[in-house]
């Protein structure tokens, strides 16, 4: 069978199979042998096969040198099975994704991958692992960039300064154990059920939760007293600008005939609603209005002016002559006046007989 690339063998009864009996498929890709009876793991020679599923299968004892004879293999599927401890310099220098998961695994050493020199996926799952790796143990694997750890009973006794070095090296960016919460203890007793992360708090930072909480416990109010000043001092800027505002003043000064100012007490300027004649004229009737004889400043020199025009006009009437007594002048104060003849004579006496 020279074209053949996919081979599914599972659930068959198979406890041996000759080690070339693939040697002369070279197009063949995909083994599947799952559920079959192999104490050992079984050693083949292909040098076409890339992925080989051997779960659960009963396999409790591997050799070092069981991939040997597989120069393409990249996968290897041992899930379900009963192992108990992987040899030292378990050897391939191919295989890139290693499955062991729910196994009896329960220790690893630094060499144990160590001649895994691309293995880039390793799968640990529900094995019995206690005590917390080094980094040690997997400083031969340079291209190691996922490790699976769920379902295993970590021990945090302590939590000792290795169990912070293993923790940084598997959840630095970029992380290898993607689910942080599958790094769980289950011992002692006082972090049982909590993560690494939260183990290492509890054990080393006892009060840092209280901090925490007292911390966001003062916010909280911080940020209630906060609002309640805002709205107070909202509600009395409100206050203040809906209130009538103090009433407009308008200082007055009153200019005497004398030409000095004199400054009155403040008072209250009432906006009355001005009528038709108390409105200026208009540009028609400004037209029709006699002309001023001079220009004042200011209404005070307009009656200054007048005044004296009327004291200077009494002074000199006091002596009149005959022409100021035959010259009609209109009465002032509009009040008409009457015109009528008269006749002047001289007498004997030098008088004038009216």
């Amino acid at each position: 069978m020279p074209q053949l690339r996919y081979l599914d063998l599972t659930e068959n009864r198979i406890n041996d199979l000759p080690t070339q009996i693939f040697a002369s498929t070279n197009s063949l890709e995909t083994v599947h042998i799952c559920r079959n009876y192999f104490s050992t793991l079984p050693r083949f020679q292909s040098s076409s096969l890339k992925t080989l599923y051997l779960n659960a299968c009963q396999i409790s004892s591997i050799e070092k040198d069981s991939l040997a004879g597989m120069s393409s293999l990249l996968e290897l599927h041992l899930s379900m099975n009963q192992i108990e401890e992987i040899p030292e310099n378990f050897a391939s220098n191919t295989l890139q994704e290693l499955d062991l998961s729910y196994n009896d695994i329960f220790t690893i050493t630094d060499d144990t991958f160590a001649s895994l020199p691309h293995l880039a996926v390793l799968n640990l799952r529900g094995n019995d692992f206690k005590e917390v790796w080094s980094t040690s143990h997997f400083a031969s694997n340079p291209f190691l960039r996922e490790i699976l750890v769920k379902g295993n009973r970590w021990s945090c006794e302590g939590f000792s300064i290795n169990l912070l070095l293993t923790f940084e090296f598997l959840t630095r960016e970029p992380p290898k154990v993607m689910d942080r919460t599958s790094l769980m203890c289950y011992s002692p007793a006082n972090v049982t059920q909590m993560t690494w992360q939260q183990a290492y708090i509890r054990t080393w930072h006892p009060n840092e939760t209280s901090t925490v909480s007292y911390t966001s416990f003062a916010v909280f109010i911080g940020i209630i007293i906060g609002v309640v000043v805002t709205s107070c001092i909202c509600r009395g800027f409100m206050a203040v600008s809906g209130s009538p505002g103090p009433r407009q003043t308008n200082q007055t000064t009153v200019v005497n005939l004398n030409g000095t100012a004199q400054q009155e007490e403040e008072t209250v300027v009432l906006r009355v609603p001005l009528r038709e004649e108390d409105l200026p004229p208009s540009y028609e009737d400004a037209l029709l209005m006699p002309r001023l004889r001079s220009s004042f400043h200011s209404l005070p020199d307009f009656v200054d002016e007048e005044e004296e025009q009327e004291t200077s006009r009494m002074t000199y009437r006091r002596s009149r002559s005959i022409g100021d007594l035959t010259e009609t002048r209109p009465r002032a104060h509009d009040r008409r006046s009457t015109r009528r003849t008269l006749q002047i004579s001289p007498n004997a006496n030098n008088t004038l007989d009216l």
